[in-house]
């Protein structure tokens, strides 16, 4: 999938916000989780358990996916730009996103 450099530019800007919202909700989960758990006297949280929390909470789609790529096209894509300073501080804060935990 060839894209424009608009097109890269607006694919990392939508990465970056998705990866945001996802890791503020998975936060919100744990605390809530943790909190929960030691309320209950420190019961044990089964990874499928954990999975099935996480999948409620209606997380927005991957936006690579949404684009067909995956992670190693994706960054194939990105080193077709890696002269270009405006897509690399792009990418850098889409794979690099802040803590919100």
């Amino acid at each position: 999938a060839d894209l424009s450099k608009a097109e890269v530019l607006a694919l990392l800007a939508e990465f970056s916000r998705v990866q945001g919202i996802v890791q503020q909700e998975v936060s919100a989960l744990a605390h809530k989780l943790a909190a929960e758990r030691s309320a209950a006297s420190a019961q044990t949280l089964s990874f499928l358990d954990g999975f099935a929390q996480i999948s409620q909470l209606k997380l927005p789609s991957d936006p690579l996916e949404e684009y067909g790529f995956n992670m190693q096209s994706f960054e194939e894509l990105i080193t077709e730009y890696q002269e270009d300073q405006e897509v690399m501080a792009g990418a850098a804060r889409a794979l690099n996103p802040p803590g919100k935990g």
